[in-house]
């Protein structure tokens, strides 16, 4: 693939799609469902979130998707959370 000058990028909470693979200006995206243990149902869902602009943090998307601790992890691994808040409070301190 690099040989040809594809490049594959990560997982994106606000781009990728729920089952297909996409195809944009700076490299294939994969579906949320190319993520170990994330099925199809759960990759609907956060899209379900994600158009309906529920998601203001990870805390938001773990209740409003009813997503298991070990799938967060995974998508913290993958990088999807970059700038996303862990919790919807905020530290005035």
């Amino acid at each position: 693939m690099y040989a040809r000058g594809i490049t594959l990028r990560r997982v994106d909470l606000w781009e990728s799609a729920a089952t297909d693979f996409l195809l944009t200006p700076t490299g294939i995206l994969p579906p949320f469902t190319s993520v170990q243990g994330l099925g199809e149902t759960a990759a609907l869902s956060i899209v379900t979130l994600r158009e309906g602009q529920v998601i203001k943090s990870i805390e938001d998307l773990m209740t409003h998707s009813k997503l298991s601790k070990t799938i967060i992890e995974v998508l913290k691994v993958h990088g999807c959370f970059e700038g996303l808040p862990e919790t919807n409070q905020f530290s005035l301190f």
